[in-house]
């Protein structure tokens, strides 16, 4: 079976969105109401203590230590490195969540100067 074959099959098991806003639907399904307010309670800033655990999982389950369509969607933005693609989306869903403003355009831009 061929690479490619093998990777579709593996998306189908998990599903990978296909965007940042994509990321934010697949967000509110997955979290349980604990960590959900977690989140929203706390501050942009402390999204950083996710990094290690719900950033690892988007990491590994979302593919983006590998080619998916996602790690790919944010290559074709200029953000090659997985923690900073988990990291835009934990603070795209914590400003989402806290009815703030995303500016995903200037959270990739501020990224791609090196973060």
């Amino acid at each position: 079976m061929g690479q490619e074959v093998q990777k579709e099959e593996k998306e189908l098991e998990q599903y990978i969105p296909k965007d940042v806003d994509d990321c934010l639907v697949e967000l509110e399904k997955l979290l349980i109401n604990e960590d959900y307010l977690s989140i929203k309670n706390g501050t942009e800033e402390d999204v950083l203590l996710w990094h290690p655990s719900l950033g690892r999982y988007l990491r590994n389950t979302w593919g983006l230590w590998q080619e998916s369509r996602l790690a790919k969607w944010f290559n074709k933005k200029g953000i090659n490195h997985p923690d900073e693609m988990s990291h835009i989306v934990l603070v795209a869903f914590w400003r989402d969540i806290n009815s703030e403003f995303i500016n995903l355009e200037e959270l990739i831009e501020e990224y791609k100067d090196g973060g």
